[in-house]
């Protein structure tokens, strides 16, 4: 099981490339800056861009997650339709913190678990906070990625009028050829 959450899903569409950047372009405005405004008004359910064969995306919500998944994919032509592969990840800077959280608090833990194999009087109720900070470090990341990952990918698979390939949902982390 991954640390980080990510999930890769290839589609297959009987519409052209052309076409597929055709219907996302009509689904997305332009990237904006940050802002945490919570009455935004939005033309369009995503936000991101087209360049080339490849596009980035995130998804339009009121207010603000953290773990919100951010979307990057190829469009292919391939002989019977379009193969688009699209990998849905956080933020770097998200995972970059979550990595750095996950293995202080876990350097922390076993800083614990030695005092009180060496010394079992000192062990405290206290002891718990850093095992239950390594559990909500492990949950949260999912908590918020998971269902924005599920609507997105259904959005998607409407989006380009596609249909999951047989290898369906991949388990790497990254494109072969990025």
């Amino acid at each position: 099981m991954k640390l980080i959450p990510s999930k890769r899903i290839i589609y297959i569409s009987k519409l052209s490339s052309q076409e597929i950047k055709n219907e996302l372009g009509k689904h997305i405005e332009p990237m904006r800056t940050l802002s945490f405004a919570v009455s935004r008004k939005f033309t369009a359910p995503y936000q991101g861009e087209i360049a080339g064969e490849r596009f980035k995306l995130l998804r339009n919500i009121k207010g603000h997650n953290s773990f919100q998944a951010r979307v990057s994919g190829i469009i292919r032509d391939e002989k019977n339709g379009t193969k688009i592969t699209v990998l849905m990840e956080v933020l770097p800077f998200v995972r970059a913190f979550m990595y750095v959280w996950l293995i202080a608090v876990s350097a922390f833990c076993l800083l614990i678990i030695g005092i009180t194999i060496f010394d079992s009087q000192a062990v405290n109720v206290g002891f718990i906070i850093p095992f239950l900070m390594l559990i909500l470090g492990f949950f949260l990341p999912r908590m918020g990625f998971n269902p924005e990952a599920k609507i997105i990918e259904s959005d998607l698979k409407k989006i380009f009028k596609a249909e999951l390939s047989s290898k369906e949902i991949q388990k790497e982390n990254r494109f072969d050829n990025m």
